[in-house]
């Protein structure tokens, strides 16, 4: 099997440069490696993403929506390109032109001597080093202005799914996906599932993009690399045991666009047995936890059920359905990673709430939702000690023990009021 070569070129506002590069990339020898080829677009005004379409059919392009800074470009690609599966990674200067036909078996030559490879007009980096994060640029002057207008983006709407052991499921989703748009991207992590599960992919639904991760990483870890390997202007998570209703993603992206791709979205989640699942949440504090208990304030801590009647601001939201705008994740950034599993929405949800990023639920956007597919498959007692870790590290020790208290003595409460009534 062939090594995997990507070259990522960051663009912005400078067509000329970035398709004189690329004239003189379709030179270079690649036939001893898989190549893949990567633009990533900072925001520039006009027609850049259908000029290289048309131009570099074969060169696929990452919109920003706004100055990422190079480095934070170069950064976006490097992590598409690792999604992909590269096993090296050149990120190269724009303005420059490879009259080197040999410069990918020459470069990865040299790379073997050394962690990193720099010169003038590139950096090149291997899999090991992406993989450990050491390989990616500081970038702490992102140039970030007022957000463009005019902005081309490759794709409206992606699709990012993992899927652990739920093979029955993921395809339900898979097919319901299609059957509402054909136009959507989807892509699919295999959460270390086995090769079954790939095949069957590759077989019954072939546009799908594939990763194949070779062991269980989480929910956190999953859907970062699967929304890495997405290019659409607007990013939406679902779990592999949601089926989607007709519909629902044109709701979505209906209500995105009336706000500018400047908000968070999710829908209406429909349990097996016909109930709505509350979905919505204040973010957890003590007094939230008094409210619910001992104050009777149903969905001061936890999950209730918004206003059904119309689009409803809230403070958090769960991921089982989850749409995220591409220019909101560059400024709140990837999902927690410390966490495998619970407390992410919760965590990502603050800091959402810390940029005063609203959050809105739309009852008119409905998912069906076999609510806890994935975990059930985690072996006896390990969803409580992910729970308790990731809680522990959301509130800290201190507000974890206070809080934790408050629920054991408010359960207890409710416990004696139902025996005397």
């Amino acid at each position: 099997m062939k090594k995997k070569f990507g070259l990522v070129v960051v663009n912005y506002n400078n067509q000329k440069s970035t398709l004189s590069l690329l004239r003189s990339v379709e030179n270079l020898h690649k036939s001893s490696f898989e190549t893949k080829w990567v633009v990533v677009d900072n925001g520039s005004i006009g027609n850049i993403v259908p000029q290289i379409s048309q131009k570099f059919p074969e060169v696929e392009i990452l919109q920003n929506g706004e100055n990422l800074g190079l480095l934070g470009g170069f950064n976006r690609g490097m992590r598409y390109l690792f999604a992909w599966g590269a096993n090296y990674v050149m990120a190269i200067n724009n303005k420059t032109i490879l009259e080197n036909k040999s410069l990918i078996s020459e470069s990865v030559q040299l790379l073997a001597q050394n962690e990193k490879l720099a010169t003038r007009d590139y950096y090149l980096v291997s899999r090991k080093n992406l993989l450990s994060e050491k390989g990616y640029f500081v970038n702490n002057n992102a140039q970030r202005k007022k957000q463009p207008q005019g902005v081309s983006w490759p794709i409206k709407l992606s699709v990012a799914i993992v899927h652990y052991k739920t093979p029955a499921l993921t395809q339900k989703l898979l097919q319901s996906l299609l059957q509402e748009n054909k136009n959507i991207e989807i892509v699919v992590l295999n959460n270390g599932s086995g090769n079954n599960f790939n095949q069957l992919l590759k077989e019954k639904f072939p546009s799908v993009k594939l990763i194949d991760w070779p062991e269980n990483s989480g929910f956190s870890k999953g859907y970062n690399l699967a929304m890495d390997y997405c290019r659409g202007q607007y990013l939406l998570m679902l779990n592999s045991d949601i089926e989607v209703r007709k519909g629902s993603i044109k709701k979505l992206i209906e209500v995105a666009d009336k706000h500018n791709g400047k908000i968070i979205l999710t829908g209406k989640l429909v349990l097996p047995d016909g109930l709505t699942q509350p979905s919505a949440f204040h973010l957890p504090t003590a007094l939230g936890a008094i409210k619910e208990f001992f104050l009777g304030k149903k969905g001061a801590f936890f999950e209730y059920l918004p206003d059904q009647n119309k689009p409803t601001r809230v403070e958090g939201a769960v991921m089982a359905c989850f749409l995220l705008p591409q220019i909101i994740r560059n400024r709140v950034g990837r999902l927690d990673e410390r966490t495998s599993l619970y407390f992410e929405d919760v965590e990502y949800c603050r800091r959402l709430q810390k940029i005063q990023v609203p959050i809105k639920y739309v009852s008119e956007a409905v998912f069906n939702h076999h609510h806890g597919a994935s975990s059930k498959k985690l072996p006896e007692g390990e969803a409580y000690r992910k729970l308790k870790k990731a809680s522990l590290r959301y509130h800290g020790w201190l507000n974890y023990w206070f809080i934790t208290s408050i629920l054991w003595i408010g359960q207890k409460f409710i416990h004696l009021n139902d025996k005397k009534n």
